[in-house]
């Protein structure tokens, strides 16, 4: 994972940060429809990892539901309070670094959404489980989606150029090279005629790669569907601590 300024800089640069807040009108669908699709595995209690701006906040959002969000980009927790503030929401949003954050109380539902997972190393990943033990509830759930990022290659749909307008610019992302060591794809963005640009990673992510590190720390699979938009899948995996392997 990067850290607070690289990701701070990817979201002004290459993306626009503002497209996952809870004000951007597709940001908000797409948030309403994962909580009707997977309506059973919410409970009362949720952790949003990567929160972003806190678009999922405002669907969860309910009488005698609980809802903290963590994000590291302070452009995102910003946009987050500043909607929360203006529907004088209860939603706790936490600027902090999701494998490092110290967490209080527990949850019976765990999400990391959207690029969330894009951003994390395998190990990255490890860490952030270990923070969640004690802070899981028996049998919580935790809800993730994900670029298959193997399968595009396998399927030869990986695109080594991509083009997109941010904020009235001409982005061009370019494939540089993939770092087999770290698991990682190596891109560069360049905003056409600005002669600038900026060298990012994107995690390889695929089912197999994400099941084994979740049943290390006793995620169990229950409920795998494609995603389409993303080229990739939506899990949900139940806690279980007897699940988890022993050492010795």
């Amino acid at each position: 994972m990067t850290d607070a300024e690289s990701l701070r800089r990817f979201y002004r640069f290459a993306e626009d940060f503002r497209r996952y807040g809870a004000g951007n009108k597709d940001a908000a669908r797409r948030m309403e429809r994962i909580l009707r699709v997977e309506r059973r595995r919410f409970g009362r209690s949720l952790l949003d990892l990567g929160c972003g701006g806190g678009a999922l906040a405002r669907a969860f959002e309910a009488p005698g539901r609980y809802y903290v969000g963590i994000d590291v980009n302070p452009d995102m927790i910003r946009e987050a309070r500043s909607e929360a503030r203006s529907r004088h929401s209860t939603a706790t949003f936490r600027r902090a670094d999701i494998r490092r954050v110290r967490l209080r109380g527990s949850f019976d539902t765990v999400i990391l959404l959207g690029n969330a997972l894009s951003h994390l190393t395998a190990m990255d990943l490890l860490r952030v489980l270990r923070r969640l033990e004690g802070h899981a509830s028996p049998g919580a759930r935790f809800v993730v989606d994900y670029r298959d990022t193997v399968r595009l290659f396998f399927d030869r749909k990986w695109r080594r150029r991509f083009v997109q307008r941010k904020g009235g610019h001409r982005v061009v992302s370019t494939t540089r090279g993939v770092d087999l060591e770290r698991g990682e794809v190596l891109i560069s963005a360049r905003r056409a005629r600005a002669g600038r640009s900026l060298g990012f990673t994107q995690t390889i992510w695929s089912p197999f790669l994400l099941e084994a590190l979740m049943s290390t720390a006793g995620w169990k699979l229950v409920r795998r569907s494609r995603e389409p938009r993303w080229y990739g899948w939506r899990d949900v995996y139940r806690y279980d601590r007897a699940l988890i392997p022993r050492s010795g």
